[in-house]
């Protein structure tokens, strides 16, 4: 090492040490700068503005000593070569210089020109050394933190010696709290001998397999790891660095989309079977009628027909769910007052509400007007009264609410725009009421906290894309044991309301009628063609004729 252009700091009291240490420099034909600081305070300074390559230090210095220079120059950080003169030779003194971050330790007694260069040339090799490897340490480091995934070092007992800042954010513990942690505590589901293969001589080693795993985060959750390994052999003791890549984001989105898929699947099976159920239910719907107009109301058989009919209608309704569901369904918007559509509905709620139910019906003094299909917002209005029924087990208050809603009101959802008039119904329940985290979910498919057989799942989700349909919004609000209260705006139409829909009565000039029947839907042909003879007769109609059309 060229030792012909150092610069060389003297920390000493004593200027005569000063003056010898400089001849003897010169003895040798080294061509150095020798400054000098006499004191701590200037020794501190003169360190950190980093202009020498070589600090000679007496451990004498008014109230500091030179071992306090020299904590001082490694704790900033400093890679200095860093020797320590004293007057006599002292084992403890030499131990704690080493100790403390000096690269050699002279008597100053036995110092020669020889070997004070000596000394200097292998405290820049150290100093070398060190800067390099501080360098290699911190740019490791800097890769390591920069690194989205947790890395994290262990022993052989499986103690953490390592982590990087991504640890702290996948696992939730600090960098602090890792150092020394048992990996056991990150990954509580699995051993050391299920995670680490057996031990060979080789010094490095990676295992190339992927492992999946699960972790533990500080909070109690749980963590979806893969994780890979390398193995390394230092000084006759295992090592263990293990990446960790937290993939729980990506197994719930893999989740959320197969259930995407098996959602559409379930929608397409809908599809191809509601309709030959919807056949099916025809029929037993028609000849339950049938039975019901030939039986008198004092027959006992009469109330297992009106059972079957009511049986039939609920799996209507259900028919009709699946449909809005799957999207096949064609409906005709008419103008609608939902102040006597409520109002019509209120036997049926009362039937479904039950005895221990109170209800309270309360519409809105003006006309609400609103252009939908019909069986679609009973159906709505059903299911919100269903809900409101289980939700009240013991009995309770249901209260069904119309109103005109303007935008100035403040009332109107975000979703909506802050234009026009809304008509609201709003369904409310005394009942257990929804929690915050059902709240989220309470209008997905399928998502029912009801028991099982007890609910479907399907019913607030067919409501709520029938609303959103009609381009309107439905709201929640609930706290457990408050009841619940849901509302629905819908817009209000500019037009009149229509007159009730009904077939006009038949006359010996009444048109042919074509009925369409599906293909496959004998019963439904069979039942179709005695509904029209009956009413034709009923009417009295002979010149009349209907066609089945198949």
């Amino acid at each position: 090492m060229d030792t012909s252009s150092l610069h060389i700091l003297l920390v000493e009291d004593d200027e005569d040490d000063y003056w010898l240490t400089n001849r003897m420099l010169k003895e040798n034909g080294v061509q150095v700068q020798l400054d000098w600081a006499s004191t701590y305070e200037q020794a501190l300074d003169s360190v950190g503005r980093q202009q020498h390559d070589v600090y000679l230090i007496d451990p004498r210095l008014d109230q500091h000593t030179g071992l306090d220079v020299v904590r001082a120059v490694v704790q900033q950080g400093y890679t200095a070569a860093l020797i320590v003169l004293t007057c006599i030779s002292d084992q403890d003194t030499d131990r704690e210089a080493m100790r403390a971050g000096a690269a050699d330790y002279l008597v100053k007694s036995q110092i020669s020109a020889e070997t004070l260069e000596r000394s200097i040339r292998y405290a820049l090799a150290k100093a070398h050394m060190l800067a390099t490897l501080h360098q290699n340490t911190t740019r490791y480091r800097m890769m390591t933190d920069v690194a989205p995934e947790a890395i994290i070092s262990t022993n052989g007992s499986g103690t953490i010696i390592f982590a990087n800042r991504a640890a702290e954010h996948i696992f939730g513990y600090s960098l602090a709290q890792l150092q020394g942690m048992q990996l056991a505590v990150l990954l509580p589901n699995a051993t050391l001998q299920a995670i680490v293969p057996p031990h060979t001589s080789e010094e490095i080693r990676i295992v190339p397999q992927t492992i999946e795993l699960s972790g533990a985060h500080q909070d109690g959750s749980s963590i979806a790891l893969e994780m890979t390994l390398g193995i390394a052999l230092e000084h006759g003791q295992y090592t263990q660095t293990m990446i960790f890549r937290d993939v729980t984001n990506r197994k719930r989105l893999g989740m959320q989309i197969a259930h995407v898929q098996e959602m559409a699947a379930l929608g397409e099976l809908a599809s191809s079977i509601v309709h030959d159920f919807s056949n099916l239910l025809t029929a037993i719907k028609g000849y339950s009628e049938f039975l019901l107009d030939d039986f008198e109301q004092s027959d006992p058989r009469r109330s297992s027909a009106e059972e079957i009919l009511h049986v039939a209608e609920r799996g209507t309704r259900l028919t009709q769910q699946l449909l809005t569901f799957s999207r096949t369904q064609t409906v005709e918007a008419i103008d609608l007052e939902l102040n006597a559509l409520v109002l019509g509905l209120r036997p049926l709620i009362q039937q479904l509400a039950g005895s221990g139910i109170e209800l309270a019906v309360q519409p809105a003094e003006a006309p609400l007007c609103i252009r939908a299909e019909l069986s679609q917002i009973e159906q709505v209005i059903l299911n919100l009264v269903v809900n409101a029924h289980d939700a009240m087990p013991h009995g309770g208050t249901l209260t069904i609410r119309t109103a005109l809603i303007e935008p100035a009101s403040g009332l109107i959802p975000g979703a909506l725009p802050d234009r026009g008039s809304y008509a609201m119904l709003e369904v409310s329940d005394t009942g257990i009421g929804i929690d915050a985290a059902t709240q989220k979910r309470i209008f997905e498919l399928f998502f029912s906290t009801k028991a099982p057989g007890k609910g479907t799942g399907i019913g607030l989700t067919a409501s709520h894309r029938i609303i959103q349909h009609y381009g309107g919004a439905i709201s929640v609000a609930s706290e457990p044991g408050q009841g619940a209260r849901f509302r629905v705006f819908l817009p209000c139409a500019d037009t009149a309301v229509s007159a009730p829909r009904g077939l006009a009565p038949a006359t010996e000039h009444s048109p042919a009628v074509d009925v369409s029947v599906a293909p496959d839907a004998h019963i439904v042909t069979t039942h179709s063609t005695t509904s029209l003879s009956m009413e034709n007769l009923n009417n009295g109609t002979q010149s009349g004729h209907s066609r089945l059309v198949g």
